[in-house]
């Protein structure tokens, strides 16, 4: 069983993760409880969801025989759990047509299963699987499921326990007509980092299809009604088109879905959405439903695992990244605002690249941003690039590097020597606290004998003069490749962060390890670590609720690994 990503309830109290194997579900998802006293080695799920009828299906995978490239697998709020997967049919011969749903009430007492969806639910309709990602409204009404050919919108509210899953066949009937025409044209949306995006009245799907005209794929945009008075509906059907004179040059060039967004708002219900694709930025009006602008730059990449997000917004900016390609240079990070208040246009306010590159380029890995405090920090290869203001942006940006350097791409380096690994986030922000604002960023550092130790970058960015104060990570053992950072989240105390990275020596979790840190913002200091065994390779390696990414370090922490010879799955849990 590989685990395949993790969540926590937004109350902290449990945890979920969700497995996938061809070839067993024993086990296909697992609950754990994050309260009560810690005892070592004592451990043990609340409940397994698996055996019997239940399908698990495969896990990510970035390269090999077949390549699936998901976004998130599984959604928590209090009460709710959503978990998805994809695998292969009885006739499927043993390739990718088939999305699995689970849902299942995390907060009762035991958990309890609820139902799992296959899609398609008869032979003879459109073929799915390779399921992207999912997300649950804040008030947990509906959650929205994306894979190929469909979507899924299930209500979960009416009767409590109970689920209504209402389809989209988006392969095979033409959405901008009513009713739906029929059509062939199958889509997506594998390898998008985010491809759905919710307010509790709107859902933003994105996926790809090919486009004979265009000559490559292009994104299309599709918005949900969630609250129509017939039921969910799709009331925007849009593909995101480069410039009739644009050809791609190379795979890594066609366009593609990459992130998609929408602005904040308190109440769950922004107005705007942003989607980012390979090459384009494109802007949404969620009140009228309708496509506002797009902007287009073929210098612009935004690939898988090479940026992990490339979006965040605030009411009225959106921070955009992604790698900027040159035929006279190396590649370098770019960093672009945009206006996402204008009635009719998309502008772009500001934009800045690296101008003094080191040697081999450098890339934009994540981005955080606090609309409140008007701060935003991009982790690139080797600097955090520092936005001062968001509502008024100056550029060129102020790049942060402390008195020693990582690279916020060592995981490529590990996974090529030593085990398959996935980077998660590199960089966080916390709450204000007494005037201060923390923000934290990864990487690793690679020695000359092929030893790789993480690096914790951490910066307040309310300081009169920002700063960087590096704390390192490092296997107590330099065997088996070191360690190396991979995801990472601010306590909700706001007075430590949290650390997972990957090292494949194995330590006992009662004992100290570089697997799992707790280190305190004000002074670098590690308040404890953890060791453990086996590499990450899940969407998210350390378990947070989703809506609001903070950590309880008061409760106890879950996340996962797995061995990369075996296959044995690790829950790690630690207080």
């Amino acid at each position: 069983m590989f685990p395949q990503d993790c969540g926590a309830t937004t109350d902290h109290r449990r945890a979920a993760v969700r497995y996938a194997d061809p070839s067993s579900n024993s086990a296909v998802v697992g609950v754990w409880d994050l309260t009560g006293p810690w005892s070592a080695g004592s451990a043990s799920p609340l409940a397994v969801f698996g055996g019997g009828a239940l399908k698990s299906g495969f896990p990510t995978a970035l390269s090999g025989g077949y390549r699936y490239r998901p976004s998130d697998r599984i959604e928590l709020t209090n009460e709710w759990g959503v978990s998805i997967g994809s695998g292969a049919s009885a006739a499927g011969g043993g390739v990718i047509d088939e999305t699995y749903i689970e849902v299942f009430m995390i907060g009762t007492t035991p958990p309890s299963f609820v139902q799992q969806f296959t899609v398609p639910a008869a032979s003879g309709q459109d073929v799915a699987g390779y399921a992207n990602d999912l997300a649950i409204t804040r008030d947990a009404q509906f959650a929205v499921v994306n894979s190929r050919n469909w979507i899924q919108v299930l209500q979960l509210s009416v009767p409590p326990g109970a689920v209504s899953k209402l389809d989209f066949n988006i392969g095979s009937l033409d959405y901008s007509t009513t009713p739906p025409t029929p059509w062939t044209r199958p889509c997506d949306p594998d390898g998008a980092v985010d491809s759905v995006a919710v307010t509790n009245e709107r859902a933003v799907v994105t996926t790809k299809r090919f486009s004979a005209t265009a000559n490559t794929f292009t994104t299309w945009v599709y918005i949900i009604d969630l609250v129509a008075s017939g039921g969910p509906t799709i009331v925007l059907q849009h593909e995101i088109l480069p410039p009739a004179d644009w050809e791609p040059e190379s795979e890594s060039d066609v366009e593609h879905p990459h992130d998609v967004a929408i602005t904040p708002s308190r109440d769950g219900g922004g107005t705007r959405a942003v989607v980012t694709t390979n090459h384009s930025v494109a802007l949404y009006d969620l009140v009228t439903n309708t496509f506002v602008a797009r902007h287009f730059d073929e210098k612009d990449r935004r690939q898988y695992q090479q940026q992990v997000d490339s979006v965040e917004l605030t009411g009225k900016v959106a921070v955009v990244i992604a790698d900027v390609v040159s035929a006279s240079g190396p590649t370098v990070w770019g960093v672009k605002l945009f206006d996402v208040s204008a009635a009719s246009s998309l502008p772009l306010v500001a934009s800045d690249v690296d101008a003094s590159p080191p040697q081999g380029g450098s890339r934009a890995h994540d981005l955080a941003i606090d609309w409140d405090f008007d701060k935003g920090l991009v982790r690139t290869t080797e600097t955090n690039v520092y936005l001062s203001s968001l509502v008024t942006p100056t550029a060129p940006f102020q790049e942060l590097v402390g008195s020693t350097v990582s690279d916020a791409y060592a995981y490529e380096g590990y996974r090529l020597q030593y085990a398959g690994v996935f980077s998660s986030d590199s960089v966080v922000i916390g709450s204000e606290q007494g005037g201060v604002l923390m923000a934290a960023s990864i990487g690793g550092i690679r020695s000359l004998s092929g030893v790789y130790s993480g690096q914790v970058d951490l910066i307040d960015l309310l300081a009169t003069t920002p700063a960087v104060t590096p704390v390192a990570i490092v296997s107590p053992s330099g065997t088996l490749g070191g360690c190396v950072p991979l995801d990472l989240a601010t306590g909700f105390n706001q007075n430590e962060v949290v650390v997972r990275s990957a090292e494949r020596p194995t330590q006992l979790p009662s004992t100290p390890g570089p697997d799992l840190a707790r280190i305190a913002l004000a002074s670098g200091a590690f308040v404890q670590t953890y060791g453990g065994d086996g590499v990450l390779m899940g969407l998210d390696s350390l378990a947070t609720p989703s809506l609001t990414g903070f950590v309880n370090t008061a409760r106890k922490l879950l996340s996962i690994s797995e061995d990369p010879l075996t296959g044995l799955d690790y829950v790690h849990v630690a207080r």
